[in-house]
């Protein structure tokens, strides 16, 4: 039986992109599309959203589920 001392490396992408899919689905009255992408220690919010509640929710959310500041909100108002 083999034991790991340390959890296997995950894979940022996937993690960005189930984060953008649970926001999506919790908030799908306010946001219609959302992108999350890491760089350099921090979060670019891309995609649309049916109101500026909407946008303020994606944003509000990424931020407290992760530990990164916030790079740039780029979802579009629509």
């Amino acid at each position: 039986m083999q034991t790991l001392t340390e959890p296997p490396a995950a894979d940022p992408a996937r993690i960005v992109a189930e984060l953008a899919a649970e926001i999506r689905r919790r908030h799908r009255n306010a946001i219609r599309e959302l992108r999350v992408e890491v760089h350099e220690g921090g979060l670019i919010l891309s995609g649309s959203a049916y109101s500026y509640y909407g946008k303020q929710v994606a944003q509000h959310e990424a931020l407290g589920r992760t530990n990164l500041v916030l790079l740039a909100n780029r979802v579009v108002v629509e």
